[in-house]
Order: C-alpha cells, then structure tokens, then sequence
C-alpha cells in the first residue's frame, strides 16, 4: 500500500510544482519583478515565520535545556 500512497504523493507534488510553484516563479511584470511568487514567499514568512524565530528557539531551549540540566546539577544544601 505504501508505494501507491508514495506515488500518489509524488503526482500532487509534481501537480504542485508544474501548474502553481514555477509559474508563480517565472510570471514577471513589466518590470521583470515575480509578483505571484513575491505574494507567496510573503504569505509563508507571515505565517510560519514566528515558529522559526532565532528569540522563540533560544527561549525554547533554554526551558527545555537548560533549566531542566541546571536543575539537575544544583547542589542541595542543608
């Protein structure tokens, strides 16, 4: 079943790329600027930037890392 899962995953990319991605990429205006792939590349930072921001990564790793290590090494006085 996997192949036929993998195939048909491999045609709607293709589709994808054929019909919306590369078109959007090499339509040029008058100035030669890809307005549509512009839109698109916007749209994509607009949305899944926040999740791939350098300040989101740090804080996440220093409550997944760091403060769970620190914890572990604190030495515990009586």
């Amino acid at each position: 079943m996997q192949p036929a899962v993998d195939a048909a995953d491999a045609n709607a990319l293709y589709r994808l790329l054929e019909e919306e991605v590369v078109p959007a990429y090499y339509d040029r205006d008058a100035s030669h600027v890809p307005r549509r792939w512009l839109a698109v590349v916007k749209e994509s930072i607009r949305t899944v930037g926040p999740r791939f921001c350098a300040r989101r990564m740090v804080k996440e790793y220093a409550e997944r890392m760091y403060a769970p290590a620190l914890a572990a090494k604190r030495p515990t006085y009586r």
